[in-house]
Parts: C-alpha cells; structure tokens; sequence
C-alpha cells in the first residue's frame, strides 16, 4: 500500500473535521437546484439549532 506512517492524535481530528465538512459540500452542492432553500450545514448552526428544539420542549 505505501510506506507506514504516524501521525498526531491532533493532526487525526483535524483531518477528520476537515474531512467531513468536504462532504458536507459534496452533498450541498448536489442539492443545488433540487431545493428552493439549501440546508446550513455548518455544526455551529446545528448546535443552536438543537438548544432551540430542546429548550422548546422545557
């Protein structure tokens, strides 16, 4: 396969957050036209997001 690597736990949870915000755009950008308005993809929206639902139901 290659040459064995090894890289930071730091260096691993960046890949990863960087990783899954690519594929947030892939999916975004296949929803281009196929939606009137586009979702916010971002965690920060999702966590405000939830903090409304979940204080609703207080």
């Amino acid at each position: 396969m290659g040459k064995r690597a090894s890289i930071s736990i730091e260096d691993l949870i960046i890949h990863l957050v960087n990783h899954s915000s690519y594929h947030r755009g892939q999916i975004i950008h296949q929803l281009e036209g196929k939606l009137i308005t586009l979702p916010l993809s971002t965690y920060i929206v999702f966590t405000i997001e939830t903090e409304i639902e979940y204080t609703k139901g207080l």
